[in-house]
């Protein structure tokens, strides 16, 4: 606040001795003056009289003046301390500042409204504040430490205080307060008398710092306990931060880098790929720096003092100048180890995409590596031989000697192949014992050459753990684009020229033509409706008498057979479509077609007391399934027929491909009682150990020979003769198949046949039909 004038201070003194000393002046000496020119006592007392008057007059004329000057200069000082005053409380209330003077004498406190409001109450609520009183709303642990304070403060005669201490709000929480003081009144003997000051509510600064020192600590918890080494340097490329990953990733102690160390110094020289140092302008520190750049997975070779050659991955990003000392940021991962096993899995990935383009045991391509050459070179243009090869009656070796001495036949058959075969080619093994080579050709180039040359190394004999192997095969060929117009279709003609060689008889070559897409059509169209006949049950029993030749022809019992009538194809001979459900995969359904039909009709005869044995074809592939004699057994139980009442009947190729698991099934079936009969003896090539190992009970012979009997040639009389004879040295019954002649029958009684079959007894017929003849010969014999 602006000083009064000393002047004006004055003023009522400096007046007081004017008035006093004109007085003192003026009243003698106008008195001598008057008392020398007054010519009478009367005029001297007159003038005298107007003297007084006139000294009245002027000196009040001069006294209000004085007055009204000192006022008006009092009245101007008091305005503009008004004035300060006024502005005091605004910045104390634009402030929200609460102020407070504490009279120590009283001990009463005395506050303005904002003191109340910071701690939620109105001003007269809670005066008089008392000493008490604020001793109950302190903080115990904050009052504690503020009287500490303050009594060690007023023994140094230290009167300035600021305190930040927590003061319990009216609803009961607390609010961070600063409290700023100092004594501002002393009494006479120096002792302090009346403290003032202000309060400012922090509790928001309070709140905000609690914040960042949580943010603070979950920082330094996740740099502390982080993977990577974080690495912080100044803008001289000084360490200044370092955590604990840091240690042991760089192996440099903490203690060392931070504050002494430098990007540039010998500790911290990164090493290039070479060992040599980074050049300055290749340092990753002044690459992020100057250029202001992020650098990421960096990668960086470096020498850990303990672990020797490490590859550590490094992330830099500058900061920029904004007060903090921090010039760039980095973190350090050790990726060795990373890498290591990325080299491992790229190795595996390599070694997996290999394998899963190669064929595991030969090592040649397998059928996708196969096509992907097929599409290639088709791509490319040129005319192409696609050969496949499918090798004869290899099961035959996995069977009799199991599967390790055959794919042992198989890798050298694979390698023999692959060396016979020119640069340019590809041989793949499409598993099994099928293989499939693909051979460019020119342009008025045969195959014929390339499957002889192929079918020579196939011929070559293979001896394995002592077996000498002499293999065959059939092999089906297409050339592209003479027999195909894509890689699809060269694929599926040669498929069709191989089955077409296997099924003329194996061990010959077949290039694909016209005729065979139209077979192939034909085994499609008959599949289809053959599948849908199963599905539908239109699939028929006939039943074809056996007789007992020796007992007149009398009925023993019946061969049952399929018949097929389709509604768009007609009647279909079981020559033709039992070849087609074995190529498509559809013969075991048949078979299991055929014992649901002829159990319905053993079930009805077993049921009525007719206890008539029927025979039944069984396929090799139902042979060779591990539960077929548990189903076949199982299936009798529940119809109560006894295994003696069926016969299966087994073809002279089902015996030639006999494996481990169809010899358990035939002796499972026989120790069970089922009658076993080798179907068309004597057109095969078995093996007389399998008809003596076997529990074979009947041998039927073929109906070509049969067909011969009496027409002149011996030579078919003379089989007929050789296997009624080894049947009665074996223990077997001979049953002749075919018989349509009496001469035929007559001679086979002659010649010791017991049984016969044939058109001369009787077609195959319906089971109806069948029944009524059984009835009849029933009458006869009545």
């Amino acid at each position: 606040m602006k000083q009064m004038p000393i002047l004006t201070r004055r003023m009522p003194e400096l007046v007081a001795a004017a008035y006093a000393l004109v007085s003192i002046l003026w009243i003698p000496t106008s008195d001598r003056a008057l008392a020398s020119f007054a010519p009478s006592p009367a005029v001297y007392q007159m003038v005298q009289t107007y003297k007084g008057l006139g000294f009245a007059t002027a000196s009040s004329a001069v006294l209000y003046v004085a007055l009204r000057i000192a006022w008006r200069q009092v009245s101007a000082s008091h305005a503009r301390t008004a004035q300060a005053e006024r502005r005091l409380a605004d910045v104390i209330r634009g402030g929200e500042v609460g102020t407070w003077q504490f009279d120590l004498r009283s001990q009463s406190i005395f506050i303005n409204d904002r003191w109340a409001e910071i701690l939620g109450y109105t001003r007269s609520e809670i005066e008089p504040v008392t000493i008490g009183f604020w001793n109950r709303i302190v903080h115990p642990d904050d009052l504690v430490l503020m009287q500490e304070k303050q009594a060690r403060q007023f023994s140094e005669g230290n009167y300035v205080f600021a305190n930040e201490i927590r003061l319990r709000h009216k609803q009961g929480h607390w609010v961070w307060v600063m409290s700023r003081g100092r004594v501002t009144q002393f009494s006479a003997s120096g002792e302090p008398v009346l403290m003032s000051g202000v309060h400012l509510d922090i509790s928001r600064r309070k709140a905000l710092e609690s914040e960042l020192q949580v943010e603070r600590n979950l920082l330094r918890h996740v740099m502390e306990t982080s993977v990577s080494a974080i690495v912080a340097f100044d803008e001289a490329g000084r360490i200044i931060f370092a955590n604990r990953e840091a240690e042991a990733v760089l192996g440099t102690p903490l203690e060392h880098p931070v504050g002494g160390a430098s990007h540039g110094g010998p500790g911290w020289r990164i090493p290039g790929e070479e060992g040599a140092a980074l050049r300055d302008r290749m340092s990753p520190y002044l690459g992020a720096v100057n250029q202001s750049q992020v650098l990421r997975d960096l990668p960086v070779t470096f020498r850990h003092p303990q672990k020797g050659q490490r590859v550590l991955s490094a992330n830099l990003a500058p900061v920029a100048r904004n007060g903090s000392p921090v010039r760039l940021v980095s973190t350090f991962t050790d990726v060795t180890e990373q890498l290591e096993i990325q080299r491992a899995l790229a190795s595996a990935a390599a070694d997996a995409q290999y394998q899963a383009l190669h064929d595991s045991m030969t090592g040649l391509p397998n059928r996708r590596l196969f096509r992907e050459h097929l599409d290639a070179a088709v791509l490319r243009g040129g005319r192409l031989a696609l050969i496949f090869i499918d090798i004869d009656n290899f099961k035959q070796i996995n069977d009799r000697l199991g599967h390790l001495v055959g794919d042992k036949v198989i890798l050298d058959l694979g390698k023999l192949l692959a060396a016979a075969l020119p640069p340019d080619s590809t041989i793949a093994r499409m598993g099994g014992d099928e293989f499939t080579v693909l051979i460019p050709l020119g342009e008025a180039q045969s195959p014929d050459r390339i499957v002889d040359r192929l079918a020579q190394e196939i011929g070559r004999p293979i001896t394995v753990d002592g077996n000498l192997f002499y293999l065959t095969a059939s092999y089906g060929v297409s050339v592209f684009p003479d027999d195909a117009a894509d890689a699809d279709a060269a694929i599926r003609n040669a498929d069709l020229a191989m089955y077409a060689a296997k099924a003329k008889g194996r061990n010959q070559w077949i290039r694909f033509d016209a005729s065979l897409r139209e077979q192939s059509l034909q085994l499609g169209i008959v599949s289809q409706g053959l599948q849908r006949a199963i599905r539908e049950r239109r699939l028929q029993l006939f039943l074809q008498p056996k007789v007992r030749l020796a007992e007149g022809g009398r009925i023993v019992g019946a061969e049952a057979l399929l018949r097929w009538t389709d509604p768009d194809l007609g009647p279909m001979s079981p020559a033709r479509f039992i070849p087609v459900a074995e190529s498509c995969g559809l013969i075991r359904d048949v078979d299991h077609h055929v014992l649901d039909l002829l159990g319905e009709v053993l079930e009805r005869w077993w049921g009525r007391g007719l206890h008539m044995p029927l025979f039944v074809n069984i396929s090799a592939a139902s042979l060779t399934s591990e539960r077929f004699a548990d189903m076949f057994l199982g299936r009798l139980q529940r119809l109560s027929v006894p295994p003696s009442g069926v016969g299966i009947e087994i073809t002279e190729g089902t015996l030639l491909e006999t494996g481990r698991v169809t010899e358990t099934n035939l002796d499972r079936l026989a120790e069970a009682g089922v009658t076993l009969s080798v179907d068309d003896f004597g057109t095969g090539y078995s093996s007389l150990g399998y008809l003596h190992r076997l529990a074979l009970s009947e041998l039927k012979i073929d109906r070509g020979f049969v067909a011969q009997i009496g027409n002149g040639r011996d030579g078919a009389e003379a089989i007929v003769r050789a296997v009624l004879a080894m049947a009665r040295a074996l223990g077997l019954q001979a049953v002749a198949e075919g018989v349509e002649t009496e001469f035929q029958r007559d001679w086979l009684i002659a010649e010791g046949c017991q049984q016969a079959q044939g058109y001369l007894f009787g077609k195959p017929m319906p089971v109806q039909d069948f029944e009524r003849l059984l009835a009849g010969q029933r009458m006869t014999a009545t």
